[in-house]
């Protein structure tokens, strides 16, 4: 951790080449392990990771768009939670939801900064 000056201010690593479940362990993984030690927002840039399984369900039909939106939304409820050190894969549909209404995500990700 001494390699990276203190003063920037985010760490993002690529998240292609992995799958999405794998992407979101990984950075859980770093959060819960140093999580009070990181000086940086560490993050993934996680284009592949969240949008890969909505792409993939979509595959460009109208009639894919509302599932290919659910899936959007899990992925990027998950990488949320990766980010705060709080990632399972088991979580529940209710889990993610109550999440997002009672506005817990919005609060975390201000609560950052930009």
């Amino acid at each position: 951790m001494s390699s990276v000056p203190a003063a920037l201010p985010a760490i993002a690593f690529l998240s292609g080449g992995q799958s999405p479940e794998n992407a979101a362990a990984h950075l859980n993984a770093i959060h819960k392990k140093f999580k009070n030690l990181l000086p940086w927002i560490v993050s993934f840039s996680f284009a592949r990771a969240i949008q890969q399984p909505a792409l993939e369900f979509w595959k460009g039909k109208q009639a894919n768009i509302e599932e290919a939106q659910n899936l959007l939304y899990k992925r990027a409820t998950l990488n949320s939670a990766a980010r705060r050190g709080e990632y399972n894969s088991e979580l529940t549909e209710a889990e993610l939801n109550a999440y997002w209404e009672t506005g817990e995500a919005v609060k975390w990700h201000l609560s950052k900064g930009p």
